[in-house]
């Protein structure tokens, strides 16, 4: 399916559980949040991300990708989850079996995914950690979704990610088309060194962090919680400290920039002008 496809059937999906427009919260609670939080989330079963049958599903053990996983296999899609251990933390590996154990005592088919960095020289450190560790995650999801025969990689960003990139972007001068953040629909959004068929899909843009985990909650279910995303070294560690720390009141104002910045965008690509209004 096209990209124009896959966003349409995220958004349709989106919609159809009155979540609104695909997209256009960033950092906020929507309208009637309250009741949001405390029904479940859910998606209704035929493939409404907008891709199926069969898809892969990048769970890292967070509430994020644990939701994910579990709403695509609610939703009625063979699933095949993967967990990157990246191998920079003492206790990652023990985390990945976790993980493991967890998916697949409730029947989720799941593999763990180790990096060998002495390939690379080594672990990487410092403020490039994270850029290396994306390329190397990207690289073997890809290399693992292309071996279960999936054409599709479900990931499990949220609205708090994207306040965030919004956050990064405009400190680094992005045009509109940068302001827009996440595509709900994508290529593999780094370079893993050879072409690939496979598409990376966001279908939690429009939720928050808050209702994913009560959503977890409800259905006790357990998550891991990754020690070095509070660690300031990174710049993005250090934007989501501060959308923390946000007054509630001004997050709104993030939500509709990057609502008319995505608008925007769409239309410049619509019309072959990208990068303007």
């Amino acid at each position: 399916m096209a990209d124009k496809g896959l966003v349409a059937a995220v958004r349709a999906a989106i919609a159809r559980r009155g979540g609104g427009r695909g997209g256009s919260r960033v950092g906020t609670h929507r309208r009637g949040s309250r009741e949001a939080l405390r029904a479940p989330l859910t998606y209704p079963a035929g493939h409404p991300f907008g891709v199926g049958p069969l898809a892969a599903v990048a769970v890292s053990g967070g509430p994020d990708s644990m939701a994910l996983a579990l709403l695509a296999h609610e939703a009625g899609y063979d699933v095949r989850t993967f967990t990157v251990d990246h191998g920079l933390r003492p206790d990652s590996a023990a985390e990945a079996h976790r993980v493991h154990a967890w998916l697949t005592a409730r029947g989720l088919p799941h593999r763990v995914l180790p990096l060998d960095w002495r390939a690379v020289g080594g672990p990487p450190s410092g403020a490039g950690t994270q850029v290396a560790a994306r390329l190397r995650r990207y690289t073997a999801l890809v290399d693992a979704a292309e071996a279960a025969d999936c054409a599709t990689l479900l990931v499990g960003q949220h609205a708090d990610d994207q306040a965030e990139t919004l956050l990064l972007r405009l400190g680094m001068g992005s045009t509109v088309d940068g302001l827009a953040a996440m595509r709900p629909a994508v290529a593999v959004p780094v370079d893993v060194g050879r072409p690939t068929a496979v598409r990376v899909v966001r279908p939690l843009l429009p939720h928050t962090k808050a209702e994913l985990e009560q959503w977890l909650r409800e259905r006790g279910a357990p998550w891991v919680l990754d020690p070095s995303n509070a660690k300031p070294v990174y710049k993005r560690n250090r934007v989501r400290l501060a959308l923390a720390a946000l007054p509630t009141d001004l997050r709104p104002a993030l939500g509709a920039l990057q609502a008319w910045c995505a608008a925007h965008a769409a239309h410049a690509y619509a019309h072959g002008t990208p990068g303007t209004l």
